[in-house]
């Protein structure tokens, strides 16, 4: 729940403002008074009663499945999501539903046939976001689907971190695609890929501690079994 600036009288001007910086912070009452979340769900199932404005509408509905998940009712949640889907809304707002909509079927474990596809229809909206393609590719390996793995991870390792768009996971396009792809391209038969990878994937220094000890282990015990070399150049 935010609240923002509306002009009365309906007389509106729009432009860029630059230089300028916004600094989160969570020191508000409906931070400190406990159980936000189960009180934001509260007052946007009491909006979407009474609002009338479509956009609107759609931004309480979005939100409100937020809020839901936040509090780990993922069936309501899924229910709002799909809701927000239907609705005219900010792209970005709806690609995330459509996103989350792919989790939480993978969650419940939907057949593996619609998990995917729910993962490419939120990919399909929003080509420049990565996400739905990593979850994609990690959702094929562990359903043993290599080759579709491989293919999507391919695909998917070219896609640059977007700079403005909402919710983004810097994490995923840093190291986490790169590394599910060495795995795929290990899995299938694509070792120098996937020794490339590793290299990579050391080389710029973004993963965590425990995940560079792996891949570092993984690639001497590649290039050795495959190449009969003890030392990884």
């Amino acid at each position: 729940l935010h609240e923002y600036l509306h002009c009365l009288d309906n007389i509106e001007s729009k432009g860029l403002i630059v230089d300028f910086c916004c600094y989160p912070i969570q020191d508000s009452h409906r931070n400190k008074s406990g159980h936000k979340f189960e009180k934001d769900i509260t007052v946007l199932k009491s909006a979407l009663q009474s609002e009338k404005d479509p956009y609107l509408r759609s931004r309480y509905a979005f939100y409100l499945a937020q809020s839901l998940l936040n509090c780990q009712n993922w069936a309501e949640a899924l229910k709002y999501y799909q809701k927000h889907t239907q609705m005219d809304g900010d792209v970005e707002e709806i690609f995330f539903s459509f996103f989350q909509i792919a989790a939480l079927k993978e969650k419940f474990k939907y057949p593996q046939d619609e998990v995917m596809q729910s993962y490419l229809k939120a990919y399909e909206l929003r080509p420049t976001r990565a996400e739905p393609l990593y979850r994609a590719m990690a959702f094929a390996r562990t359903c043993q689907f290599y080759q579709q793995g491989y293919i999507l991870a391919k695909h998917a390792v070219q896609i640059p971190c977007p700079t403005n768009d909402i919710f983004v996971n810097p994490s995923v396009y840093e190291y986490r695609i790169l590394d599910e792809f060495s795995t795929l391209a290990f899995l299938t038969g694509h070792y120098q890929e996937c020794i490339d990878a590793c290299k990579k994937l050391l080389k710029e220094n973004k993963l965590p501690k425990e995940d560079a000890k792996r891949i570092s282990k993984n690639l001497v015990g590649l290039v050795r079994r495959y190449y009969g070399i003890d030392a990884v150049k």
